[in-house]
């Protein structure tokens, strides 16, 4: 694997520990973040929820009904600019 292909840990902590992928790097976190981002949907603005990998997974007309999905869902809602 290329240096691109896998992410270090932290230089001052143990030299042997374990790399991870890019695969689980982007996973990280995904059981627990959502992102929110506006979006136009059938002719509606509005706010779209992604899940961390990129998934659209919903969609509310305001930021904060979107949140409340996300948080109704036990998940920590962020916004994407």
């Amino acid at each position: 694997m290329t240096k691109y292909n896998q992410i270090r840990k932290r230089d001052d902590q143990d030299s042997r520990a374990p790399l991870m992928s890019r695969a689980d790097f982007a996973n990280w976190g995904s059981d627990r973040i959502a992102y929110v981002r506006r979006s136009r949907q059938g002719g509606i603005n509005g706010y779209a929820v992604h899940t961390a990998d990129g998934r659209e997974v919903g969609f509310a007309e305001t930021f904060d009904l979107a949140a409340a999905g996300v948080l109704q869902h036990d998940l920590y809602p962020l916004s994407v600019h």
